[in-house]
């Protein structure tokens, strides 16, 4: 899947989540929330790759840039 598609594909389930896709963002979120390359400045966002983290953590495909999912 292209990183287009994987963000789409983030969006879409952020707004029309089904259970599997909570379980895996959740599982997903809290690993972010301890790392270090989360960024809460503005909105909570990677300082790897750029993306809105709540979007990407429901994208099945997406990966977390530094390996931690």
């Amino acid at each position: 899947m292209g990183r287009l598609a994987e963000i789409w594909d983030g969006w879409k389930n952020f707004f029309f989540p089904d259970k599997e896709i909570k379980i895996l963002s959740k599982k997903r979120m809290e690993i972010c929330a301890n790392c270090e390359h989360a960024s809460k400045t503005v909105y909570l966002h990677c300082d790897k790759c750029g993306c809105y983290i709540p979007a990407k953590a429901r994208s099945k495909d997406s990966n977390c840039p530094v390996g931690l999912w």
